[in-house]
């Protein structure tokens, strides 16, 4: 239970690792685009397209990665409460058979 309460705490710092990264994807976006829209002129729209496809893929790939995340979080979320079940399924057991004793 400590591994699983460790797992899950560095699982968490991870994900908000993630969701930084994201955010600031985000911001790199926003940027470009305000650049992109005519409100800055220090770069030229040309220079600026390889940047954007190059952030859009990050971005993509960051958000890929958190969906992954969630999913192996719900499984090991899953699989522990099948664990349990398991455990309430057996204790119940024995104690039907010693009342049968």
């Amino acid at each position: 239970e400590k591994k699983l309460l460790e797992t899950q705490e560095k699982e968490e710092i991870a994900e908000m690792n993630l969701k930084l990264e994201i955010e600031k994807v985000s911001e790199a976006s926003r940027t470009i685009d305000e650049l992109t829209s005519g409100k800055s002129s220090m770069l030229q729209v040309e220079e600026l397209a390889p940047i954007q496809d190059e952030v859009k893929y990050y971005r993509e790939s960051l958000e890929n990665e958190s969906a992954q995340k969630e999913q192996e979080q719900r499984a090991l979320m899953a699989e522990r409460l099948l664990e349990e079940s398991n455990a309430l399924i057996a204790d119940n057991k024995e104690e039907m058979e010693e009342e049968e004793e």
